[in-house]
């Protein structure tokens, strides 16, 4: 017994690597722990052979003939103790390179990859050579370059590293953001679509309808996709049964043959059961990273589309409720061995191989009522069982109608430190969904994927939510400063990158260095737009045909999702990134300091931030200390915060994408306030130049002191509901007691009743982290909540790991 409770708590400090509940799974856990990550160059050679071999042919043809060949082509593995199989890429942990959009950035950084401090990634001599080789076909080609030849005046230098904003998620990933229709492809098979494509070549008549005329085109594109599937999924049964003719124990002979006839059936077929559901599910995931890149490729309402199969197959007794844990967590490492390829900028910022493969469990069914189910606490269990980063969860919360059972089944997580899951109101989900044209029954079955962005059922919605990152905070430097970009040593400092709106020590009132700053946010909303749009045009010229595929309705329409082929558009997308509080305070020092109080005058000020407080030490101790800040329930400066919240998003809405929609905004970039806060000189809330802004929607850290109930009544002053998706962490202390994890409920519920969006908490013990710091070795599997996804701690920057550390805590 005492065994055993040391190994459950060496398991809870992330001290060992093989967790499972059959040693089957703790052999595949510690695998996935030790097996060193790489890169895979075998979709890059597809796609370079079939581009070099179909010069002049429609680009839709093209794209599918480079997805076949790699299905055709990239090796098909079936590692010891698999039950759930496919792989994108030649090893487990591999990642393809992808040469349309990696190619714009790995051909500075490929030689960095194998040695560089954050996500490093083995690439031996003769993959480096071969990986020049076919990046070098690339050049000139990539979604980078599309979009920086045809974006308008000077926007493709300021929109990529100088901290304005940033285009970079759209024009060096591909796909981006994507949820399939899980419950169709399980219950219809990818026949049902090809049933549709065929109904549809059927229907073109190029005579009465002379519109119809080239559409045949993406048509026939969708059926080599289809066909490339098919191929995917017979190569794996194949090997299944190559593997089991020679296999000497029987157990496992029996399960390589099971495999075999799965991978006969799925994903082309519909699933049958369990098995063959969690196994289409896998395969279909794992195709769309062979098309793009992601990372936010999210799994949907999985407890809703499972448990049907589940249920059946426990009545009839085709399978136990440990053999089906045992599928799920086999599928969750598989999730866990999906890594991201970032630039070694990004990945220094956001360590972690961060991928966005949420599930979404729990919520409400069309008629607003508890749709939890068992597979929601076997999704919650088996995240507690095997520690993993990936795949992320979400709980999909009603004040009332969530079960409290699941939602302290969800409080028991937390307390163990995983960061999961994540609480998201069902309520503003609602909201944001029928404002994008959804019905009150569809709205109520949406769910979230990336870090909190909201979905609706039916694949009716497409966009890169995310398009533009906006950075509010230079906004505020801008109004300040005539304009000018203050940090030395970067990217278009010292030059006019915002508006001419005065200089600040000629503002006569604060309400006037408010309108500067509005106009600022304005003309920032107007420059991201317009640069996220071109990238969206640039994006037509790969369309992305799987995602297309699933989208309703782009096989009635023969367009691609990513050319305005769905029935709701919601690109380019404005992210705001973070700093909503490092506004807000910094605008209350300047009213109640320079203009009611006039301790500070705005000439000293502006030496006081130019100087990065450096001899200005008695100011910066007054803006910290003399000011009210965000996140204490204080409306001096909460107002605030609600009345520049109000502006971004009033001004955000009037922008008019190129599919006609209204472009969607909200704040939801994981690290952006540590990403961003690098580009930002000192702030008159009393923050040093280049320090972290404050974390998203939250207030700034060690500003809040009021306690986690203040904490959250600042937050919810501002309208979150008209978000598109938004980020909230707090971090919680001594949660020791079950009365202490019905106060974090508490918490969660009056959190969404104040029309609260997204709270996820971290409840590590920071010596634990400090600890892990000095002896790195002793915590392999230590996982923090970062912000919208979780990492290992191991896998963190220094920088980001002291960030974490230095989080308010909250004691309740």
């Amino acid at each position: 017994m005492a065994e055993m409770m040391e190994l459950a708590e060496k398991e809870r400090l992330g001290m060992v690597t093989a967790m499972g509940s059959t040693d089957r799974i703790r052999r595949l856990s510690h695998k996935s722990y030790t097996t060193p990550q790489s890169i895979c160059l075998h979709r890059a050679r597809a796609y370079t052979e079939v581009f070099a071999e179909t010069e002049g042919e429609p680009i839709e043809l093209r794209r599918a003939k480079g997805f076949k060949r790699a299905l055709e082509t990239v090796p098909v593995l079936i590692e010891e103790d698999e039950l759930v199989v496919g792989n994108r890429a030649c090893r487990i942990r591999s990642v393809p390179v992808i040469p349309e959009c990696h190619g714009a950035w790995l051909q500075w950084d490929l030689e960095k990859l194998p040695t560089r401090e954050q996500d490093s990634f083995e690439v031996p001599p003769e993959q480096m050579k071969e990986a020049k080789e076919l990046l070098a076909f690339w050049k000139g080609k990539t979604i980078f370059d599309e979009w920086a030849a045809t974006v308008p005046g000077n926007m493709a230098d300021k929109l990529l590293g100088t901290g304005w904003a940033d285009i970079a998620c759209g024009v060096f990933f591909l796909g981006y953001h994507f949820t399939p229709p899980w419950e169709k492809i399980v219950n219809g098979g990818i026949k049902a679509f090809e049933d549709e494509v065929d109904a549809r070549l059927d229907s073109l008549d190029y005579l009465k309808n002379p519109q119809d005329m080239g559409k045949e085109v993406i048509l026939k594109a969708f059926k080599t996709i289809i066909e490339g599937i098919k191929i995917f999924a017979a190569r794996y049964a194949e090997k299944a049964r190559e593997l089991a003719a020679t296999e000497k124990n029987a157990t496992r002979k029996q399960e390589l043959l099971r495999i075999a006839e799965n991978c006969d059936r799925v994903p082309y077929y519909p699933a049958r059961n369990y098995y063959e559901a969690i196994q289409s599910v896998w395969f279909v995931h794992t195709l769309m990273h062979v098309e793009g890149t992601g990372p936010v490729y999210t799994l949907g309402r999985f407890d809703q589309y499972m448990y049907p199969f589940y249920k059946a197959d426990l009545e009839s007794g085709a399978i136990t409720k440990e053999e089906a844990v045992e599928l799920l967590e086999n599928f969750y490492i598989n999730c866990n061995n999906n890594l991201f390829l970032y630039d070694t900028q990004s990945a220094y910022n956001s360590a972690g191989f961060t991928q966005y493969q949420v599930i979404s469990l729990g919520g409400v069914d069309e008629t607003g009522k508890d749709a939890s189910n068992v597979i929601t606490y076997l999704c919650l269990d088996a995240a507690k069982t095997l520690r993993t980063v990936q795949p992320d969860l979400s709980l999909l919360c009603h004040p009332r109608e969530t079960p409290y059972e699941l939602k302290m089944k969800a409080a028991e997580l937390v307390r163990e430190g995983l960061g999961l899951p994540k609480f998201h109101s069902t309520e503003t989900i609602k909201t944001g969904l029928m404002s994008l044209g959804y019905t009150l029954e569809e709205a109520r079955m949406g769910w979230v994927r990336g870090c909190s962005e909201l979905y609706g059922p039916g694949s009716k919605q497409y966009g890169h939510t995310a398009g533009a990152f906006v950075n509010i905070t230079m906004a505020l430097e801008a109004a300040l400063f005539n304009g000018i970009k203050q940090v030395k040593g970067q990217k278009w400092s010292g030059e006019q990158i915002g508006l001419a709106t005065g200089n600040a020590e000629d503002f006569s009132s604060y309400e006037e260095l408010v309108d500067a700053l509005k106009a600022q946010l304005t003309f920032m909303l107007q420059e991201s737009h317009i640069g996220g749009s071109y990238m969206e045009l640039a994006q037509k010229n790969f369309p992305q045909l799987l995602q297309s595929l699933f989208t309703d309705d782009c096989i009635g329409s023969c367009l691609p999702a990513n050319a305005g082929g769905a029935k709701i558009n919601v690109g380019p997308g404005l992210a705001i990134c973070s700093g909503w509080a490092t506004i807000a305070d910094s605008l209350a020092a300047i009213k109640k300091l320079v203009f009611e109080e006039k301790r500070i005058t705005m000439h000293e000020l502006l030496e006081a931030l130019q100087a990065d407080f450096e001899g200005y030490g008695a100011i910066q101790k007054m803006l910290l200390n003399n000011a009210p800040k965000f996140g204490n329930d204080i409306d001096y400066v909460d107002d605030i915060a609600r009345d520049i919240f109000k502006h971004v998003h009033d001004e955000g809405r009037k922008l008019v994408g190129i599919n006609g929609n209204i472009n969607s905004v909200g704040t939801d970039i994981s690290v952006s306030h540590i990403i961003f806060g690098s580009f930002i000189g000192a702030t008159p809330d009393g923050r040093n130049a280049g320090k972290a802004l404050s974390d998203n929607v939250g207030p700034s850290d060690q500003r809040d002191v009021n306690g986690p109930v203040a904490h959250i009544n600042s937050v919810t002053k501002m309208p979150i509901e008209r978000e598109f998706g938004s980020i909230h962490n707090i971090y919680l202390t001594n949660i020791d007691t079950e009365d202490k994890m019905h106060d974090m409920i508490h918490l969660v519920d009056t959190y969404h009743m104040r029309g609260g969006h997204h709270l996820q908490i971290n409840c590590i013990d920071k010596n634990v982290l400090l600890d892990a710091q000095k002896t790195p070795e002793k915590y392999p599997s230590l996982i923090v909540r970062v912000a919208g996804y979780c990492a290992y701690f191991n896998d963190l920057s220094k920088y980001v790991q002291d960030y974490i550390i230095s989080r308010t805590s909250v004691n309740f």
